[in-house]
């Protein structure tokens, strides 16, 4: 059974004189250390710092998480000011932090996100009750503005977030600074629905991290409407963070004090013993059966079984994550990026790893071939750099360094001279691929990180390239000179994918709003909409003009473009949660390649019209 240990900071005594000195934040980790070291109520083994420097700060934080085992549950909670460089770049404040000196006296969010990367545990939970304002007058000082954008500095896999307000809203201290020393809204809800057992909503005797945000966002908002908590979770499952100690068990119902029941209930549980040792069966037979051919695997027994199309081959080897896939310009080969932190290589036909890659970075998000197969370029975070390999032996064969952010995406041109690239930065790059010199940096793309360009793709005659990004718009540019030529914005939200035409005559792009756009690309108008049920987040398009959607919810849609049909619908997998799914589609259409985040395997299926 795993450990649950939490680590509270609280900062209200400031060197800077500019930064005003809260009253809140000592009371807030005192309180809220004592209600999660309760064992009859939390039980966690818990550590508070108060008023310390940021890097004796930022080394407790590195310590506990790199001690961290996977089954641990990590309760990190930070109460104190927050503030924004010019970069607009987010930093916690200690009690040594000065305003004009954010870099060395800070602690970044970067920082802190980067050590959560580094965590072995897939359940972590990260508490923000941040004053973003800096110095205020007395009376209430607002915490938060409406660019801060806080909760979304802090996404990843096996993370719950909580922060005590939206980066548009305000969040309050109390009513007085000085005087009799009160606790923050935020965190007073928190302890106290914890506290009392308040916050087990469906009185089950568990409060969830769902129940508890759920009992604090509503609370919260009914004392001060204009503040509103926000959560972001990408956790498997629920996570218990305390008992309610108020619980008592429900009296047992008068059926249970009869004694003629008592014959009729062990016939029940019986035959629902018996069900279920034959689901058992049932589904170990299947998953064994389901190996394919690429061997033996752990089970899947967990996930409900998928009682529509099944996949023609299974590629297991990958550890979870499966965050990019593609298929060698001749359709023989397929690359995959995937935990560990490795890309793999597969023979398609016989299913087996003919080359595994292990770059030594924190992440990789992006893969591509290029047009004569020899080379895969790989991208992530952790140097900020891409990477270029041989495919017949993995060798690096060179290393591409320009972006000062984690590099989202990359794709080469149809001739294989040009490299594109796209990044956290909110830049695209070219590059020669010869000799890894940048030839352009494209800006053009707005916002504040962590806005991103999440995808490039050049059309088939090599001289536009297309980019998507977190702002909304797809554009066009020169591929030769970089010089932008259109902005496409008609989407809602994020552009996450897309991809031309075989002709080159329209771009394909993915909204997160549900919906894939056709954009005519002589009059940079849209020409075209396919509805889709979820949110599309991966696309890809064959030589034939088969369209592969990937959706958030595992979906996947085949659309056959030459008359906007929609050929066929299936899941990639059956799970509670959602998440990416990744798709490829083999250059003669008939293939498609899928994977999603979490459990680490990569399906092939055949593509029937």
């Amino acid at each position: 059974m795993g450990r649950r240990l939490a680590l509270l900071i609280a900062t209200y005594q400031y060197q800077d004189a500019g930064l005003r000195q809260l009253t809140s934040p000592a009371h807030d980790a005192d309180a809220l250390a004592a209600v999660l070291r309760d064992p009859a109520v939390a039980g966690f083994e818990v550590t508070t710092l108060t008023n310390e420097p940021h890097h004796r700060v930022g080394q407790a934080i590195l310590d506990f998480y790199r001690g961290v085992r996977p089954d641990d549950l990590t309760f990190l909670y930070f109460t104190g000011h927050g503030l924004k460089d010019d970069g607009g770049r987010l930093y916690l404040a200690m009690t040594n932090t000065v305003r004009d000196n954010l870099l060395f006296t800070g602690l970044s969010a970067e920082e802190v996100d980067r050590a959560m990367r580094s965590c072995a545990s897939t359940r972590m939970v990260l508490v923000l009750d941040c004053c973003y304002s800096g110095a205020f007058p007395t009376g209430r000082p607002a915490k938060g503005d409406a660019t801060v954008h806080a909760i979304e500095r802090f996404h990843g896999r096996g993370r719950a977030v909580l922060t005590s307000s939206d980066s548009t809203e305000y969040s309050f201290e109390g009513d007085h600074l000085t005087g009799e020393a009160v606790q923050s809204v935020f965190t007073r809800h928190l302890v106290a629905g914890l506290r009392d057992g308040s916050a087990d909503l469906n009185g089950d005797g568990d409060i969830t991290l769902d129940e508890l945000y759920s009992y604090v966002h509503d609370k919260v908002v009914a004392e001060m409407p204009r503040q509103r908590p926000r959560k972001q979770d990408e956790v498997k499952g629920q996570l218990v963070i305390a008992r309610n100690i108020s619980w008592t068990p429900p009296p047992p119902s008068q059926v249970d004090h009869a004694p003629k029941a008592a014959p009729q209930r062990l016939a029940v549980y019986f035959v629902l013993v018996l069900v279920a040792l034959v689901a058992i069966v049932v589904l170990v037979a299947a998953d064994f059966a389901g190996v394919g051919q690429s061997g033996a695997a752990p089970s899947e027994s967990a996930i409900p079984a998928d009682t529509g199309p099944q996949p023609d081959t299974v590629l297991r080897g990958h550890s979870d994550r499966i965050s990019g896939v593609a298929f060698s310009p001749d359709g023989q080969a397929l690359a995959s990026v995937g935990g560990p932190l490795t890309v793999r290589l597969w023979n398609v036909h016989t299913g087996q790893t003919t080359v595994t890659i292990s770059p030594e970075v924190r992440g990789i998000f992006g893969v591509a071939f290029s047009p004569d197969g020899r080379i895969v370029a790989t991208c992530g975070h952790g140097d900020n750099t891409i990477r270029l390999w041989e495919t017949g032996t993995g060798k690096l064969v060179r290393t591409l360094s320009g972006h000062q952010r984690w590099v989202d995406t990359v794709a080469f041109s149809p001739d294989g001279k040009t490299l594109a690239s796209g990044g956290w930065d909110l830049t695209a790059r070219l590059w020669d691929v010869a000799t890894g010199r940048q030839t352009a940096v494209l800006n053009g793309h707005t916002g504040e990180f962590p806005s991103t360009v999440y995808g490039v793709t050049f059309s088939p005659d090599g001289k536009v390239l297309a980019t998507g990004g977190s702002d909304k718009t797809a554009r066009l540019w020169d591929a030769t000179t970089g010089q932008p030529l259109a902005t496409l914005d008609d989407h809602e939200l994020t552009v996450a994918s897309l991809a031309f035409t075989p002709d080159g005559r329209t771009l394909v792009t993915a909204g997160n709003e549900h919906k894939v756009q056709l954009w005519d690309v002589t009059t940079r108008r849209p020409s075209g909409e396919l509805a889709t049920a979820h949110r599309p987040q991966s696309i890809a398009i064959s030589r034939d003009g088969v369209l592969a959607v990937g959706e958030s919810d595992r979906t996947v849609q085949l659309w056959d473009l030459t008359g906007n049909r929609l050929i066929r619908t299936f899941t990639h997998r059956q799970a509670t949660q959602d998440a990416r799914t990744v798709v490829a589609l083999s250059p003669d259409g008939r293939t498609v390649a899928t994977g999603d985040e979490y459990d680490g395997i990569v399906r092939l299926w055949t593509v029937t019209r």
